[in-house]
């Protein structure tokens, strides 16, 4: 039976995902997949290629499902996911089914899906009842915010970032992240994410003395695999972490993969989740250079308990 375009939806699997109500956004819906569904796709050539079994769905209960029109839309909710909720929430490559006139799966198309498939070793992601209805507030606000080309390349970098295997890449992408929301131009980067970024994303004098060193030293890290250094990855991280030691920020052993990192990531996350919620409030004429200005102003002493660089 021929089966009608509008019948042809594009779904991206998350792994380790769980909430107890289904979200509608956008023309997009995040929904579980009930034992059928899971049982045709596992009855498909394109996943019995792939070797797969039905134990491979213990950990992908809930899909984003759009019309292939939205298509990119479902990749931005992930990335609205992951800057909501502190938790990593590990997305599969996308994949088209075909449904019948009853909306039933029929065919799942592309064998490259299954077998690009990779394992995660993420924390469960869990929305509460009310943190759906939280979370369906932030998309209205993050779904505008988006469309600012500085938000949309500091989104997209924290967001795949989740994708790649190498800590130095996550990092990469964690700077560059942080460059377009907090640098309007190449001068000075380093300097201006050292003294703005704190500013923004604390409010206690200690705390933003911590996040201005690991800002500092992120960007020096960054710097130094980006430029070619002739030391090797190892010591790069080894000599940087020493020096957060000595300055007396954080435990007296930093792992840069793990504790660096993840204390990096979330320092990219409130950030971007700050720019979402101050742009939403701001007039349609204004974006990043007057949220730019505000941050300069409590610097130079305009605000209370700045941070001096």
């Amino acid at each position: 039976m021929s089966v009608p375009q509008e019948c042809r939806v594009n779904i991206v699997p998350l792994r380790k995902f769980r909430t107890d109500k289904e979200i509608p956004l956008g023309g997009c819906r995040v929904k579980e997949l009930d034992q059928t569904e899971k049982q045709i796709i596992c009855d498909s050539i394109a996943f019995k290629m792939a070797g797969r079994d039905f134990g491979f769905f213990e950990g992908v209960n809930f899909v984003i499902e759009s019309p292939l029109s939205q298509r990119l839309a479902s990749y931005d909710i992930v990335a609205a996911l992951r800057v909501f909720k502190p938790e990593a929430v590990q997305n599969l490559p996308d994949m088209t089914v075909e449904l019948d006139q009853n909306a039933k799966i029929v065919d799942v198309h592309s064998c490259k899906f299954w077998m690009s498939l990779y394992e995660s070793t993420s924390d469960v992601y869990t929305l509460s009842g009310d943190e759906v209805e939280n979370f369906r507030g932030f998309w209205r606000n993050f779904s505008k915010a988006i469309d600012f080309p500085f938000m949309a390349t500091a989104i997209h970098r924290f967001s795949n970032a989740y994708l790649k295997g190498f800590a130095g890449d996550r990092l990469v992408d964690y700077v560059i992240a942080l460059e377009a929301l907090f640098s309007e131009n190449s001068e000075s980067i380093g300097y201006k994410l050292a003294c703005r970024v704190p500013v923004f994303t604390n409010k206690e004098t200690e705390e933003r003395r911590k996040t201005r060193e690991y800002v500092r030293i992120a960007y020096r890290i960054r710097s130094s695999l980006v430029h070619g250094s002739e030391q090797s990855i190892e010591e790069i991280f080894q000599e940087n972490m020493e020096k957060l030691v000595r300055k007396k920020v954080g435990s007296d052993e930093i792992n840069f993969a793990t504790d660096f990192l993840s204390r990096i990531r979330e320092i990219v996350r409130i950030a971007i989740c700050k720019f979402v919620i101050r742009l939403s409030s701001e007039s349609e004429k204004r974006g990043r250079s007057e949220i730019l200005v505000s941050i300069d102003d409590e610097l130079i002493g305009k605000g209370s308990n700045a941070l001096s660089c």
